[in-house]
């Protein structure tokens, strides 16, 4: 064998074992491209007013799914709910619950077929301005469903997830 070869082989091996080691590591990458959810950017500056902390963005949900998925809003272009996560190093943990109120009246079901996407455009979203607020953030849509209507169950929060951002002060 030719030392060519085996200096192939060697990397080969090499960028096997380093992809290996990286699959389902956390935080997802703010590239991750997998997730069902995609922000149009991957980092956010927040404009601070003392006591709070703000800044718009948008979400595309992308169904990948070989079924139709539904969005529930209070409108045609009006969110539920969501949530925001921070990843702490370790885990995920929620930082902001139902950014959005409820609905005052019955739910407006979004249909997404395979291979469509449902945006959502997010503008100027207000925190209280807590501690560590700056890092990696994930959004969670609290509407996305298997069928529509009230009483159908929230799809896994694994397909209500985005990809992974990061909140930075100016």
């Amino acid at each position: 064998m030719g030392r060519r070869f085996v200096v192939r082989v060697i990397l080969f091996v090499l960028l096997v074992v380093l992809g290996a080691c990286r699959q389902g590591a956390e935080p997802a990458q703010p590239s991750d491209q997998t997730a069902p959810i995609q922000t149009n950017q991957t980092a956010y500056t927040l404009e601070v007013s003392e006591p709070y902390a703000q800044f718009s963005m948008t979400a595309t949900y992308i169904n990948r799914t070989k079924t139709p998925i539904y969005v529930e809003t209070c409108g045609p272009s009006y969110p539920f709910n969501f949530s925001f996560e921070k990843f702490s190093g370790k885990r995920w943990e929620t930082t902001q619950e139902s950014a959005t109120p409820g609905c005052a009246s019955a739910l407006f079901p979004h249909e997404v077929r395979p291979g469509e996407q449902f945006t959502q455009t997010f503008e100027n979203l207000v925190f209280d301005l807590v501690p560590n607020l700056k890092g990696t953030h994930r959004i969670v849509w609290g509407n996305v469903k298997a069928t529509p209507g009230e009483s159908s169950p929230l799809l896994p929060k694994a397909a209500r997830v985005s990809n992974a951002f990061v909140l930075e002060a100016p």
